[in-house]
């Protein structure tokens, strides 16, 4: 506290005043904290998953990113345990969630490679729509299980294409 409020605070009236200063200062921290915190990441629902033995984790990073872009979707970024897709929504999806003023809702999926023990890997795939992608304000919005079979048959052809028998978690 500068000398100037501690003057202002010793007025008749002026402990008001700075006891709403504070509540003021402490409510908008708390707003704005509460704003920050709402923007990290989420654990969102794995909407497909199956497990591989026997194959080197590259080829099953080539291999999903093979199917993936079979299907429309376009690599988005590539770790080495992760992978992220991108492609255009559906018009459904565009009319239901869409930005009507701009560009279009878009679809991504990620797949990580979870390492096993005993060797192999487990594929999980999550999936969200977004909105605005890529701009400051962008908007992931959650696809629910309901859309998990969609997600599950693609990780399905990836095993198929590697001759690896599925195995789906239990």
């Amino acid at each position: 506290m500068n000398l100037e409020q501690m003057r202002e605070a010793s007025r008749p009236g002026g402990q008001l005043a700075a006891g709403l200063a504070l509540v003021l200062a402490v409510g908008l921290g708390g707003l704005a904290g509460a704003g920050c915190s709402s923007i990290g990441k989420r654990a969102l629902p794995v909407l497909g998953s199956v497990e591989i033995r026997g194959v080197p984790i590259e080829r099953v990073s080539d291999v999903t990113a093979e199917v993936f872009h079979d299907h429309g979707y376009k690599v988005a970024d590539r770790g080495y345990t992760t992978l992220t897709f991108v492609r255009d929504g559906s018009a459904m999806s565009n009319v239901a969630y869409g930005n009507w003023m701009g560009s279009r809702i878009r679809e991504r999926a990620r797949v990580s490679l979870i390492e096993l023990s005993g060797g192999g890997y487990k594929l999980e795939c999550s999936a969200t729509l977004v909105r605005n992608e890529g701009e400051p304000v962008e908007d992931e919005i959650t696809i629910s299980k309901w859309h998990g079979p969609k997600y599950q048959k693609l990780l399905r052809e990836v095993a198929r294409r590697l001759k690896a028998p599925p195995v789906e978690p239990k």
